[in-house]
């Protein structure tokens, strides 16, 4: 306050020409009775919130009636009600842990599957958080995402009906994730996140080790939870992110280590593998970009170990698994020297190779897909074009890989570059970071554009972020 404005109203306040709207900014300090641009700036960024009055300076935030904002309410960036960041939260747990909620719906019901169930448990969190987005700004990532679609459009086009349409809803759906998850740096509860989460991965747990006790194996791999082979895997999936959440909002280590001890034991004898080079490499991000570089390596150290444990509970299938990695990297014999390996009468395209063993499977589908390239052309072969022309008849696995050959090379170019910018993007925030990651790893080692709900899903997120 000036000499001449001891206790001035609100109401005489002359901010309303000094507000940039666009950026939350002043201008100008043109109000003789304010005491400079930093602190009008200090003001405006808390709003009106009562710990502004904590600072020394004696202005009325609001009008007495709290209905009606006064002049510094201007100033304050508009933020989602905190009923609609409930629903936005919630809606978000949902989407994340659609696949795990879908095997122990339709579990508990005694089913295989429905169509319009699952459509209506992927689809509804996605329509609720497009419904309720905030406006947001355009950015170089919302650039490269609007060119990715038109390029997948094309290729649609140019290629004809190349797939089910099936195949088509469940590639919309996960685009539309993107735009979906987009506004949520400007308001998340991490915490109900968690609790929500935690709810489905604690009865995929017990429902997971049920079944690993008695011995129903799908592919002599993982359990046949409820029938559904890859179920541990959604189940490992939705309590990676559990854990993300936890460690990026300070929670002490003793809490994280009874959280993720008995899940990681369980998750790990479901023979589990890929699930936890992220959740190790997600940690290491979190590592990083906060002070808590030794609790991230206790929990990691501890992880590996409990992973080490668990697969002694399986010893015949984790000492076959353990010999399949190591000849990925020191090979004793040629596909066609394996004794293991021979050729399907379903497949005899491929010639020999070892169909027990995953990661052989996987190399081999990466040779076809770099085959591919070449003669994919501009827009690609297609969506699902990939796996009528490979000899396995499966999609790669990859989804980079799976772009370059079906949308095109430029679209998979595209598509990295949006990664790039939107791991740039999330620096400011471990958790969408450490997600945003884990999604990628899914998407390298089992990723398809028709089940990319989680990159999508992040990268909007994580382009976003700056905004929070």
């Amino acid at each position: 306050p000036s000499r001449d404005h001891p206790k001035p109203d609100a109401t005489k306040y002359a901010l309303a020409d000094c507000v940039d709207h666009e950026r939350g900014a002043c201008k100008r300090a043109s109000d003789p009775i304010s005491r400079g641009r930093q602190r009008l700036l200090r003001v405006a960024r808390i709003g009106c919130n009562p710990i502004a009055n904590s600072f020394d300076v004696d202005l009325p935030l609001c009008s007495p009636d709290l209905a009606t904002p006064g002049p510094l309410e201007l100033l304050r960036p508009s933020r989602p009600k905190k009923n609609m960041i409930t629903l936005r939260s919630v809606a978000v747990s949902i989407s994340i842990s659609a696949s795990a909620i879908l095997v122990l719906l339709f579990g508990a019901v005694g089913v295989r599957g429905n169509s319009l169930v699952s459509g209506a448990i992927f689809a509804t969190p996605l329509v609720v958080l497009l419904v309720t987005s905030p406006r947001i700004r355009l950015t170089l990532g919302d650039l490269l995402f609007a060119t990715f679609v038109g390029l997948a459009a094309i290729s649609i086009a140019i290629n004809g009906a190349t797939a089910s349409a099936k195949d088509y809803a469940l590639l919309c759906l996960s685009l539309a994730a993107y735009p979906a998850f987009r506004g949520l740096g400007r308001g998340f509860n991490r915490e109900l996140f968690a609790i929500i989460t935690g709810a489905i991965v604690t009865v995929g747990t017990i429902a997971t080790a049920m079944f690993i006790l008695r011995g129903e194996m799908a592919n002599g791999n993982h359990p046949a939870v409820f029938g559904f082979a890859e179920a541990s895997l959604y189940f490992a999936k939705s309590f990676a992110f559990i854990l993300f959440a936890l460690a990026s909002s300070g929670v002490s280590l003793l809490v994280l280590l009874a959280v993720a001890l008995v899940p990681c034991m369980v998750f790990s004898a479901a023979m589990v593998r890929y699930p936890f080079i992220g959740i190790v490499c997600g940690f290491a991000v979190i590592g990083l970009m906060t002070a808590r570089r030794m609790q991230v390596a206790v929990i990691c150290a501890a992880i590996v170990a409990v992973f080490a444990v668990g697969m002694l509970v399986r010893p015949a299938t984790s000492q076959r698994l353990i010999g399949y990695v190591a000849s990925t990297f020191v090979p004793t014999v040629s596909a066609s020297d394996d004794p293991t390996a021979y050729i399907s009468p379903n497949h005899a395209d491929c010639g020999p190779l070892n169909w027990s063993d995953s990661i052989a499977i996987r190399r081999a589908l990466t040779r076809e897909a770099f085959a591919m390239m070449p003669r994919a052309g501009f827009f690609g072969i297609g969506l699902g074009g990939f796996e009528k022309a490979s000899c396995m008849k499966q999609y790669p696995h990859n989804i980079f890989l799976q772009t370059a050959v079906e949308l095109g090379l430029p679209a998979a170019l595209l598509l990295i570059g949006l990664v790039a910018v939107a791991v740039t993007a999330a620096l400011g925030d471990s958790f969408v970071l450490a997600s945003l990651v884990f999604a990628v790893i899914e998407a390298i080692f089992s990723g398809a554009l028709t089940g990319a709900i989680l990159l999508f899903g992040f990268m909007g997120w994580a382009v976003g972020s700056r905004e929070t």
